[in-house]
C-alpha cells in the first residue's frame, strides 16, 4: 500500500489585506501632506501681510516726519534714517520740488522681504508754514 500525502495551497488571504492597508496608508499620507502644505502657506501669507503692514507704517511715518521738518524749515534738504520700533525708514527731503512753494518727501522702509516706497508732495504756505498734502504715491 502506498500512502500519498497531498499538499494543497492555502488561499492567499494576506495579499488582499496588504493591498488594502497600503492603499489606505497612501490616501492618509496624501491628506496629511496636503493639510500641512495649506497650513504652511497660510502661515507664510500671514507673516507676509504683517511685514507689509510694518513696512508701510514705517514709510508713512517717514513721510509725516518729513512734513513736520518742512513745516519747521521749508528749505530743509536732508537724507536721514527714521527708526520706528524695529523698522527703519530712509527719508529724503526735496525742497522746492516739483516747483517753488512745494516740497517732496521720499520714504523707503523694509520689513522682512517686503519693501514699501512712498513719495509725497506737500504745498507749503509761505506765511503760516502750514504743509498740505498734495499727492501721495506708492512707487
Amino acid at each position: 500500500m502506498r500512502y500519498t500525502v497531498g499538499v494543497t495551497a492555502a488561499p492567499k488571504k494576506g495579499q488582499a489585506t496588504l493591498s488594502l492597508v497600503l492603499m489606505i496608508g497612501g490616501i492618509a499620507s496624501a491628506v496629511v501632506i496636503g493639510i500641512a502644505l495649506v497650513s504652511v502657506s497660510m502661515i507664510g501669507s500671514g507673516f507676509g501681510a504683517d511685514a507689509q503692514q510694518r513696512a508701510r507704517t514705517a514709510a508713512m511715518a517717514g513721510i509725516e516726519d518729513g512734513a513736520l521738518r518742512f513745516a519747521r524749515n521749508p528749505g530743509d534738504s536732508a537724507t536721514y534714517t527714521l527708526t520706528t520700533g524695529s523698522t527703519e525708514a530712509d527719508v529724503v527731503l526735496y525742497p522746492n520740488t516739483p516747483s517753488a512753494g512745494f516740497s517732496a518727501v521720499y520714504s523707503e522702509a523694509a520689513a522682512g522681504f517686503r519693501t514699501v516706497r512712498l513719495y509725497a508732495v506737500y504745498s507749503i504756505d509761505p506765511e503760516t508754514q502750514v504743509t498740505t498734502l498734495v499727492s501721495l504715491e506708492t512707487q
